[in-house]
């Protein structure tokens, strides 16, 4: 990995966006994820914080571009094509209610550095403001042409489409986050994504991982349904490049195996760890306990002030204190959503056999509804035929078999006098 000087370094965005469907070059990955490390982080110290403002601006310069990769030569050529192109493109979300679509953008305005800041001088009051909005639009135009110099100081401000920012502001849950560093020396689209996917599944605690994708959702995501229809293609010109980048140039080292469903390979899965050179050059401070809910910081906080209390400074032996805890935490996590998982298995299972009773009693009922003998006999034995006819129109059979609907509706003729001498022993003979 190389040095880079990048401030406010992390990337977040929801896990949603990671499954996502896009198809986007790498320049224009690399425009969205500059943009992305400006994009404000949840802070638990101000919760309160006022949401983003969707027309808020982000502004990605040639040094940005540079440190990712580009060429210098022609970084400015290279912002100015990805600024236009992601105009353009969509990503499809998966949610409960369907695929939704959405624009990664919703503006965008090219300029150069210098000639910016000679606007700035030209119009320096606020009241001339509108003025310095409108000369640099239509530099903007001037920029968009073909005959314009590629080799200025450009500064590319991009604002997001406003029904996306709250997949990338301010995430609280089921986000998912990683250092723009350690994917800055892709130079392919499917190891972004791929990694993305890894970073979701990354156990902070354990530094391990793993993630099984059919290979529908896996082409759904990089949007390769048509292409690369044989699966030994698609191993060699999508999975295999991917795996062998992010083990070259990413934190991560990862391996994978295709899985068959009777004679046709049908899935992925993929297994994945932090390097241990990684490991070992972390600071203590920044290692697995990065990025961490607010219940685990509080561990970490409980697990410091006890080693305090107990006199330990070993570093290592608070480190290990630490992890012990966490993992104890994430083992009570997984605990409980097994236990979700049993529950609403039986609450499934329940609601099958609940099913299965109701549509027993309702074929009873019918059974007993068609049957003319015995409705002649129990109105023979019991009560005025007309008001027998009406009250067996209301009775409900989700309430069990006929003996228990017809002892219920008992309560409905307490005003006839031979109530207490009901005759119900006829229904004994009826079939279960």
């Amino acid at each position: 990995m190389g040095e880079f000087k990048m401030s406010n370094d992390l990337i977040a965005m929801d896990n949603s966006i990671v499954t996502s469907a896009y198809n986007l070059s790498v320049n224009e990955q690399r425009l969205i994820y500059c943009a992305l490390k400006q994009m404000p982080k949840y802070d638990p110290k101000n919760p309160n914080r006022q949401p983003l403002d969707p027309k808020t601006p982000f502004y990605i310069t040639r040094d940005d571009f540079i440190e990712l990769g580009a060429n210098p030569d022609n970084v400015a050529k290279e912002i100015r094509q990805a600024t236009r192109e992601l105009m353009k493109k969509s990503l499809f979300v998966q949610t409960t209610e369907g695929i939704r679509e959405f624009h990664w953008l919703s503006e965008v305005l090219r300029y150069d550095r210098n000639a910016e800041q000679k606007l700035r001088e030209k119009y320096p009051n606020p009241s001339d403001y509108k003025k310095y909005i409108n000369a640099l639009k239509m530099y903007n135009l001037i920029d968009a042409l073909p005959t314009h110099k590629v080799d200025d100081n450009i500064i590319a401000k991009v604002v997001f489409h406003e029904k996306i920012i709250p997949l990338l502001s301010d995430l609280r849950a089921s986000f998912t986050q990683f250092l723009l560093s350690d994917v800055a020396e892709f130079n392919s689209i499917y190891s972004y994504r791929i990694y993305q996917l890894f970073m979701q599944y990354l156990n902070k605690v354990t530094g391990k991982g793993w993630v099984q994708i059919d290979f529908y959702d896996l082409r759904f995501m990089l949007m390769l349904l048509d292409k690369y229809p044989l699966t030994a293609d698609f191993k060699k010109r999508v999975i295999d490049p991917a795996i062998k980048e992010i083990n070259e140039k990413s934190p991560l080292k990862a391996k994978y195996e295709l899985l068959k469903k009777g004679r046709k390979y049908t899935a992925v899965k993929f297994t994945f760890e932090i390097k241990e050179k990684n490991k070992k050059q972390k600071d203590f401070k920044t290692d697995v306990f990065d990025d961490l809910t607010e219940q685990e910081q509080d561990i970490i906080a409980q697990k410091q002030e006890y080693a305090r209390q107990k006199g330990i400074t070993d570093p290592l032996h608070v480190q290990n204190l630490i992890k012990q805890a966490l993992q104890q935490h994430q083992d009570a996590i997984q605990a409980e959503q097994e236990a979700k998982q049993r529950k609403k298995a039986e609450r499934q299972a329940q609601k099958e056999h609940e099913k299965q009773q109701l549509e027993l009693a309702r074929k009873q009922y019918e059974q007993i509804l068609a049957s003319d003998t015995l409705i002649n006999a129990y109105i023979a034995n019991n009560i005025n035929p007309q008001k027998m006819r009406a009250s067996l129109q209301k009775m409900r059979y989700e309430q069990g078999d006929f003996r228990s609907v017809v002892e219920m509706e008992q309560r409905k003729f307490e005003h006839l006098h031979e109530w207490q001498r009901l005759n119900l022993k006829f229904l004994d003979g009826v079939e279960e």
